[in-house]
């Protein structure tokens, strides 16, 4: 049977007293009711719930071997993430239109299959100036962000 809980309400169930008790939520503060698995009663929190967020952390890996360390699970999945992205950049690095990189081979045969109208000295003068631009400009990138690394 469930009660209700009014002013001085208690009940009694032979020897335990039960009282009504509310949460004083001051100054923004909220309750929050987790229910946890395999865990008869859940665990009320009475706080900010971005700190809930921010410092609580759930996972769904949990390590079969106690000599594990909870970090591995997380690590071991970061690993193929940064090598995708650290591949994925030096692809969009090698394919800049500049000398002495693949960029370079790719503008020659774009000018040269697109621009088939144009004279062979124009196509080479386009070339030139496209690659050139391509070089200045990752010059200057890779400059300003050596500046900024060292200010």
């Amino acid at each position: 049977m469930r009660h209700s809980c009014g002013r001085g309400n208690s009940w009694g169930d032979g020897d335990e007293e039960r009282v009504c008790v509310f949460a004083a939520l001051f100054n923004g503060t909220q309750l929050a009711r987790i229910n946890v698995k395999d865990h008869v009663r859940p665990v009320l929190y009475v706080g900010d719930l971005d700190e809930l967020i921010t410092y609580v952390r759930i996972d769904g890996l949990v390590a079969r071997f106690s000599w594990v360390p909870h970090y591995w699970a997380e690590s071991v999945e970061l690993v193929p993430k940064y090598l995708f992205t650290l591949s994925l950049a030096l692809g969009l690095l090698n394919s800049v239109p500049c000398y002495a990189l693949d960029g370079q081979h790719i503008v020659v045969t774009c000018i040269n299959w697109t621009c088939k109208t144009f004279s062979r000295r124009h196509r080479q003068q386009l070339i030139t100036v496209i690659l050139s631009l391509g070089t200045l400009l990752l010059a200057a990138n890779v400059v300003i962000g050596f500046v900024k690394m060292a200010i």
